[in-house]
């Protein structure tokens, strides 16, 4: 709870025109917001295309050879290739990125 000079003063601010933050965000549209959201998806799908774009041949040979997820993180684990954030790679980000370029490449149809 407030003290009892904090309460003051925050009602001396508020009575001279003040205004106290409802830390809602009023001031963007929920369209705009949706915008924004969209556009952060499509930066952040464009920039892991552009990182990963010339391991894909690679790992969709060895998907094509018949090895695993995790075999091929491993293979590209082996070889010094790290992700994005410089971390070793697992099935799961193996799968990621073959979903990323399951439709395109560098903007052409795969």
């Amino acid at each position: 709870m407030f003290s009892v000079t904090t309460a003051a003063i925050l009602n001396s601010y508020v009575d001279n025109g003040g205004v106290l933050s409802t830390g809602k965000r009023s001031r963007i549209s929920p369209e705009a917001q949706a915008i924004g959201t969209m556009r952060a998806a499509e930066a952040r799908l464009a920039k892991a295309r552009e990182a990963y774009a010339p391991l894909v041949p690679l790992i969709r040979e060895l998907r094509s050879a018949g090895l695993s997820l995790r075999g091929i993180a491993d293979i590209l684990n082996g070889t010094g290739h790290n992700t994005r954030q410089g971390s070793n790679w697992s099935a799961v980000q193996v799968s990621r990125v073959l979903e990323k370029f399951s439709t395109h490449i560098s903007g052409q149809a795969a």
